[in-house]
């Protein structure tokens, strides 16, 4: 990936919480504590910068920044229950929220989830911290926009699944233990508007037994198959699956959603398999931009799916 320096310049800090605020000879910003934890987190934050990031399937932006905790931070933490602090950032134009890297895991409270040593802190010292958002997930149209990247640390209840790289997300702080506001001016590129009707398709057999799809104890051994597009924000839209079939007839259609020219969407058909003997298997995948799939116009194959057949609105 080559970053680029162009669109993005530094506007202004700006800090929304009631304690003092500064920045130190060394450059060094100061998050601001919510008094409703405990007085003095201790946690600051250093070395901030903005990149406009090309990869080889998106367009976005990239905030990186090294996030340090003074010795005294998890010892009070650890004193209220709290095992670590769960790093998020959120993006706002004019107070509208566009993007938020915390929903998920707000959503996943009281689950077992994959414990990413990037968005989490687990004890004191100096991390770099990198978050990247691609244009696809702020919604924006082409322009230049002011936008307000509030950095957030909530405290976290975690307990032990049995497997090293899980953990059960007990409980989540909703008022975070620190929060800091950076406002830059963001150029963003022209982004299409899309929805994707899938009509309908059919799944290669080659005459082998029906058995190849899934064992079940019921059913006719036939896949259960659903499909689902994928952005580099993450799934964009899963359909229902339809069981026991080689023929689909969908008619489900994708909620907007938006790309810019460079963003690949991945098409992909899963069987849809249950019990203890299947797994879900990939039936087909197709990956392009949204100019790729309108050339395609409206039908094609890939993998073991034929005639998959859909309507794309890009506007």
């Amino acid at each position: 990936m080559k970053y680029l320096f162009i669109l993005l310049s530094f506007l202004t800090f700006s800090c929304n919480m009631q304690e003092k605020s500064g920045t130190n000879k060394n450059g060094e910003i100061q998050l601001l504590q919510s008094d409703d934890f405990f007085p003095g987190s201790g946690l600051h934050i250093s070395n901030v910068s903005f990149d406009t990031l090309v990869g080889e399937d998106f367009k976005g932006i990239q905030l990186r920044f090294l996030c340090s905790t003074e010795d005294s931070t998890f010892i009070r933490l650890k004193q209220k229950n709290y095992q670590a602090l769960f790093l998020s950032c959120s993006i706002e134009n004019q107070a509208d929220v566009l993007f938020k890297t915390s929903q998920r895991k707000e959503n996943q409270a009281g689950q077992k989830i994959a414990i990413a040593k990037k968005d989490f802190l687990f004890s004191d010292g100096e991390k770099e911290v990198k978050f990247i958002f691609p244009f696809s997930c702020l919604n924006l149209q082409e322009g230049t926009f002011i936008l307000s990247f509030k950095i957030e640390a909530f405290p976290v209840i975690l307990s032990e699944t049995g497997m090293h790289q899980y953990k059960k997300l007990v409980a989540l702080k909703k008022i975070p233990l620190t929060q800091f506001t950076l406002n830059y001016k963001v150029t963003t590129p022209a982004l299409s508007k899309n929805t994707i009707l899938v009509k309908s398709f059919s799944i290669k057999n080659n005459s082998a037994p029906k058995a190849q799809f899934d064992f079940a104890l019921t059913g006719k051994g036939l896949p259960d198959p659903y499909w689902t597009i994928k952005t580099a924000g993450g799934v964009v839209f899963s359909s229902k699956s339809v069981r026991n079939t080689l023929q689909v007839i969908s008619n489900e259609k994708t909620p907007p959603f938006y790309t810019s020219k460079e963003d690949i969407i991945t098409l992909t058909v899963i069987d849809f398999d249950q019990g203890p003997f299947n797994s879900k298997d990939i039936l087909g995948q197709w990956s392009g931009t949204i100019s790729e799939l309108k050339a395609l116009k409206g039908k094609f194959d890939f993998g073991k799916i034929v005639n998959f057949t859909f309507e794309l609105e890009a506007q």
